[in-house]
């Protein structure tokens, strides 16, 4: 194979897994991440004549799981279910690093996202801002895409411009399904577009490097096996965006346990509906935990053929215990949905309690647990690295006198003898803003009444802008130097704790606050709305020349209610 393969081409040996040199993916990937908007990036990017990358292709004949890539992708398309074929009859070409370009090539040239195809709007092409859309993309229904025509876009099928070899024809169509004439300055950009794309699609390459294990070096031997080759998609993979270790460790458990695909993603699954969309690295973590392997993800556990096995005669035990222990959290505490958990690892020592003393009765003994839960997330416990703080608390969970396994107090010591501070402040509190980790979990605390669990997943509580960003953005104060108007609020203080409630979608929605001022929102609210935010009582602070005023007023009392709610937080300084 050449040391590069046109985009074009590359597409084709996407759509034909029968197709001598078809691109298929080995089960050391992961699924596919990217969104609408990076779809449509990487096309602005390939028009812009910008580096796309490098492919990283594995030659082999070997006898492995692998699986095509997806024409037609779906947010619930289950991938565990298409590793399936094992033929070994002739050379495979799997893709080690290029799986999200590719994929989206197949998706925007032949295929659709969600049941929406890939469109470009061939009068673009104007901006010139780097971090801005120069070349337009867009996903849309086809049969509805002729209402996006306006005065200023026209959307082709980019797939129709690179298959269609007269230009002239495509500017033909393009003119009689237009609904106004088409400027000579226009057809001339049409015809600029639909040459600059087809030369670039069809005769540019995208380099390639391909690591070719059906030759033999010189003492006859073999060349990469399929752990090796983990490692050198490790290596490949380790700048940039990164992936998961566990996603490439995981290849291996499924080498020895065939079923362990479609095992994961129906957990996972389970868990996403839930409301904990935990991830596969959390699944992982808490199994090594449990099998007494320590936490750290270590390429040497999962070649063992003990680490498989236990795992796989002791799935249906270790997925109870994380189910249950989630249900349990859900329905005990006040934590609702993953969104307030800043670090999922903070559920492994319950799960291993509840693992060990096989039932819920090692978790309702847990004294404290909220505490454990709120402290733990507030100052970060399991941040950075935390296979220690969960290996070093597990080894000291053993039942004491009265039967009980997890002693939170001594947890708490742990964390204090690697210099963590636990003790909760109100400046630590009112660090927390919109889209800071924890503002959810704080939320979880104060809106114990909210509905967590509507009849649409859509329609999931969000938190909003009391005072809306758009209106805070554009008051102006005098610069004292310059004297020149500077912007007021800069973000981190339009953000602050102050300024944030929780929403119904509804609410949210577009018949609901968008961005009206508390004086507007608030205005016909009843008593018992506003005691529920927290909102203050003097409506001079819902005006606008009050923001500041009103924040400090408001975060008054969101630590006043933390503070007279539980236990807990009576202590905060």
């Amino acid at each position: 194979m050449a040391d590069g393969i046109s985009i074009n081409n590359a597409v084709r040996n996407l759509i034909d897994s029968e197709r001598e040199g078809a691109f298929l993916l080995p089960n050391i990937q992961r699924r596919f991440i990217w969104s609408e908007d990076q779809i449509c990036r990487l096309f602005d990017s390939i028009l812009r004549e910008y580096p796309i990358g490098n492919l990283l292709i594995w030659k082999t004949n070997r006898e492995i799981l692998y699986r095509e890539f997806i024409k037609d992708y779906t947010d619930d398309t289950k991938i565990g279910r298409a590793f399936t074929k094992k033929r070994s009859d002739r050379d495979k070409y799997l893709i080690l690093d290029g799986q999200q370009r590719l994929q989206s090539l197949l998706i925007g040239l032949r295929g659709s996202y969600n049941g929406k195809e890939l469109f470009f709007n061939i009068l673009s092409g104007e901006v010139s801002d780097p971090e801005e859309m120069k070349f337009e993309f867009a996903f849309m229904k086809r049969d509805k895409m002729s209402n996006r025509n306006d005065f200023e876009k026209i959307w082709v099928s980019p797939v129709e411009i690179i298959n269609e070899k007269k230009h002239v024809k495509i500017l033909d169509k393009i003119s009689e399904n237009a609904t106004r004439a088409i400027t000579d300055s226009e057809k001339q950009k049409i015809v600029d577009h639909v040459l600059h794309m087809k030369g670039l699609f069809i005769n540019n390459e995208i380099p390639q490097k391909i690591v070719d294990d059906t030759k033999y070096d010189e003492d006859g031997e073999e060349g990469y096996d399929e752990n090796d080759i983990v490692e050198v998609f490790i290596r490949a993979n380790d700048g940039g965006t990164k992936l998961s270790r566990s996603d490439l460790l995981f290849s291996l458990l499924s080498s020895g346990w065939e079923g362990v695909q479609e095992e994961m993603e129906d957990l996972l699954e389970k868990l996403d509906n839930k409301g904990f969309p935990l991830g596969r690295d959390f699944v992982l973590k808490t199994c090594l935990t449990l099998l007494g392997q320590k936490s750290r993800f270590d390429v040497a556990k999962f070649r063992t053929p003990k680490v498989r096995e236990e795992m796989e005669t002791g799935w249906k035990n270790i997925t109870v215990a994380i189910e249950d222990t989630l249900d349990y959290v859900k329905d005990k505490t006040y934590i609702r949905s993953g969104k307030a958990l800043s670090s999922s690892y903070v559920l492994i020592p319950l799960i291993y309690c509840r693992y060990k003393t096989d039932s819920r009765k090692g978790l309702e003994e847990i004294k404290e647990i909220e505490e454990y839960l709120l402290r733990s997330l507030l100052v970060g416990a399991f941040s950075g690295q935390p296979d220690q703080i969960i290996d070093e608390c597990v080894e000291q969970m053993e039942p004491d006198a009265s039967g009980h396994i997890f002693d939170v107090r001594n947890f708490f010591r742990i964390v204090r003898e690697k210099a963590r501070n636990l003790e909760l402040t109100k400046d630590q509190i009112q660090k927390e803003g919109h889209g800071s980790k924890n503002i959810h979990l704080l939320f979880n605390f104060l809106y114990k009444d909210f509905d967590y669990e509507p009849v649409y997943e859509g329609n999931l509580p969000q938190v909003d802008h009391i005072f809306p960003d758009s209106k805070l953005k554009i008051l102006k104060t005098n610069d004292s130097d310059s004297n020149k108007p500077t912007m007021m609020y800069r973000k981190p203080e339009r953000n602050r704790l102050g300024n944030c409630m929780l929403l119904t979608r509804d609410e949210n929605g577009p018949r609901g606050k968008r961005d009206k001022l508390p004086t507007e929102w608030f205005g016909d609210k009843t008593a018992d709305y506003l005691h529920m935010h927290m909102i203050p009582d003097d409506k001079d602070l819902w005006e606008i020349e009050n923001y500041e005023a009103f924040c400090e007023k408001r975060e008054e009392l969101i630590v006043e209610r933390l503070s007279k709610s539980n236990e807990i937080l009576k202590g905060i300084s």
